[in-house]
C-alpha cells in the first residue's frame, strides 16, 4: 500500500451526498482504498494508473483486523461494493455516479478502481473537507458508529470544549438517512437511542480519537432532534486534567536505582504484552463470532446463497 498513515482524506460534500446502502465491511473497504489516494493529486495530471489500487488478500485482512473472509463473502462484498453510488437530488434534477469503475482479483490481489467522475472529492483538498486514521474507524463492530464518526468529525468545527461558536443539532430524520436506517421500528427514538446512538456513543468513545455526549431535543412530545452537548478530542481531557493536577517535580520518586527502574520497566512491558496477547484472543473470538452472525444475516437477507 502507497500510504503508510493511511489517512483518509474527503471533501464535505462527498460526506453529505447519499450513498446506497452498504455493509460495515464494504464501508471500511471503501474507506481504505480512499486511505490510498495521493491527496496532492491535481485532477489535470492524473493518469490511469493514479486511479487504480491493489492490495493483497492477506494486506486486506490485515488492514481489516479479521483473521479470515470466507471466499464466497469476500466475492460477495467486492461486487456489491462496486456497483454502489453516490446520488444527488435537487428538485427534478437526479445524478447517480458510481464510487468504483471495476475490481479483479487475481492470484490473490485486489485491484479496484475509483471512478474519475469523483475523484475531486479525493485530491487537492484545501478547505472543507474531513479527515481521519484509518484506525480510527476499523474496530467499529456497526456501521452506524462508522457512518456518525464521520458525521462528527465533519461538523466538529462548529464546537469547540469550552465554547460553542454554535448549537450542533441533527434531526432524527437526516440521521436515519445518513446512518442509512430504514426499519420502520429503528425510527422510533427509544429504539433508535437503545440500538443505535447508545452502541455508537460507546465505540466512538472507547475506540477513536473523539468523545461525545447527546441529548434529546423534543417538538411538543415527541422527539425529533437530538443535540451534541459535547465533541472533543481525547487529548484535550488529557490536557484539562493536567491542569487540574500539575505535576511537581518533587512528587517524582527519586530514590530508584538504575537497576530497579530498568526491572521496573522491564516487569510493565511484560505485563502489558500478557494483556495484549489476552485481548487478542478474545478479539479473535469476537471476530468469529461476529462474522457468523453476519454471514447468517446475509444468508436470511438472500445476499448470500447456500
Amino acid at each position: 500500500m502507497e500510504k503508510v498513515n493511511k489517512l483518509v482524506k474527503k471533501s464535505n460534500e462527498s460526506i453529505e451526498y447519499k450513498m446506497e446502502i452498504m455493509t460495515n465491511q464494504q464501508l471500511k473497504i471503501m474507506n481504505l482504498i480512499i486511505s490510498m489516494i495521493d491527496n496532492n493529486l491535481k485532477k489535470d495530471e492524473i493518469k490511469k494508473d493514479d486511479l487504480i489500487f491493489q492490495i493483497s488478500r492477506k494486506e486486506l485482512l490485515k488492514e481489516l483486523e479479521i483473521s479470515n473472509f470466507k471466499t464466497i463473502r469476500f466475492e460477495k462484498e467486492i461486487d456489491k461494493l462496486t456497483i454502489k453510488r453516490i446520488q444527488y437530488k435537487n428538485g427534478n434534477d437526479f445524478e447517480y455516479i458510481n464510487i468504483f469503475s471495476f475490481a479483479k482479483y487475481k492470484n490473490n490481489i485486489l485491484s479496484i478502481g475509483i471512478n474519475e467522475m469523483i475523484i475531486d472529492y479525493f485530491i487537492d483538498l484545501k478547505k472543507n473537507f474531513t479527515q481521519y486514521y484509518f484506525k480510527n474507524i476499523v474496530g467499529f463492530k456497526s456501521k452506524y458508529s462508522l457512518l456518525f464518526y464521520e458525521l462528527l468529525k465533519k461538523d466538529k468545527h462548529t464546537m469547540t470544549q469550552h465554547n460553542h461558536k454554535k448549537d450542533l443539532i441533527y434531526d432524527l430524520e437526516y440521521l436515519f438517512e445518513k446512518l442509512q436506517i430504514e426499519s420502520k421500528s429503528m425510527k422510533i427514538y427509544q429504539n433508535f437511542k437503545v440500538k443505535v446512538l447508545e452502541m455508537v456513543k460507546r465505540e466512538i468513545n472507547n475506540q477513536t480519537d473523539i468523545c461525545f455526549e447527546y441529548k434529546p431535543l423534543k417538538s411538543g412530545h415527541k422527539v425529533d432532534r437530538i443535540q451534541i452537548t459535547r465533541l472533543y478530542n481525547k487529548k484535550d481531557i488529557r490536557v484539562e486534567e493536567e491542569e487540574k493536577t500539575p505535576l511537581k517535580i518533587e512528587e517524582l520518586p527519586t530514590e530508584l536505582t538504575k537497576e530497579e527502574l530498568l526491572k521496573l520497566i522491564k516487569e510493565s512491558n511484560e505485563r502489558i504484552q500478557s494483556l495484549e496477547s489476552s485481548l487478542h484472543s478474545e478479539r479473535r473470538k469476537f471476530d468469529k463470532l461476529y462474522d457468523n452472525e453476519e454471514e447468517k444475516y446475509l444468508i436470511s437477507t438472500g445476499e448470500i446463497k447456500v
